[in-house]
């Protein structure tokens, strides 16, 4: 015997059928790149600066709250929308989203970094567990962007650089909406290009950050540069 239950399962499924509302999946890939080259960890890149050369040796961030748009009006939205991405794990940089059949869409949307109110939640397992290495305290919050390398613009121990942008109290709040129109529905390809953020900064003079403030918050704002859409 069929129980109500699997029986309203299986006429919800036929229902969707008939409509043409069964689900699809959307593939967002993170490309990585060091001005027109791909990026490599361990891999030492030139740079505009007179003989600087530049070496990423690590570079993860969270993107959260991804949502599909017509217009200006959010007609889905991912719940419990939180990845970790990792350039050093190529598998995080593909993300499958199930979306209903006939969604169509023209933008979408997505913060870089992790919001306030999941902050003052603190850990919530998955991705956002403390042991993935982004979280700092409950009173710091999450680190929405991490890159670490070295530079002979440092002049650090082993000429290291590290930045760890993030911040959700008032003030320092450095969470960036992203928002990029698209014409594609089934695949959406996004470019970090890295140069961008390390051009952008003097790393002679700034090459440590590691904890929320008024530089966190200033180097994450240029991080909004440094994504783009491959149409």
């Amino acid at each position: 015997m069929i129980s109500r239950k699997q029986l309203a399962v299986i006429l919800c499924c036929i229902c969707n059928l008939a409509f043409g509302q069964e689900d699809k999946i959307i593939n967002i890939e993170f490309d990585h790149f060091f001005g027109k080259q791909q990026l490599l960890l361990d891999h030492y890149y030139s740079t505009d600066s007179a003989g600087d050369s530049i070496k990423v040796n690590v570079l993860k961030y969270y993107i959260s709250n991804i949502a599909f748009c017509d217009d200006s009006s959010a007609i889905w939205q991912e719940p419990e929308s939180y990845h970790l991405l990792n350039v050093r794990d190529l598998g995080s940089l593909n993300l499958k989203l199930k979306v209903p059949g006939e969604l169509s869409f023209n933008r979408i949307i997505f913060d870089l970094g992790i919001d306030s109110m999941t902050n003052s939640k603190g850990d919530k397992g998955g991705d956002l567990d403390t042991t993935k290495g982004m979280y700092w305290t409950w009173q710091s919050g999450y680190i929405n962007f991490k890159i670490e390398g070295n530079s002979n613009l440092c002049k650090t121990r082993k000429n290291e650089f590290v930045f760890h942008l993030g911040g959700f109290q008032q003030g320092f709040d450095c969470v960036q909406r992203m928002v990029f129109e698209t014409k594609k529905l089934d695949k959406i390809i996004i470019l970090v290009d890295v140069r961008k953020l390390i051009e952008s900064t003097d790393l002679a003079a700034t090459n440590h950050i590691m904890s929320p403030g008024d530089q966190a918050k200033k180097m994450s704002v240029v991080l909004n540069k440094i994504f783009t859409i491959s149409e």
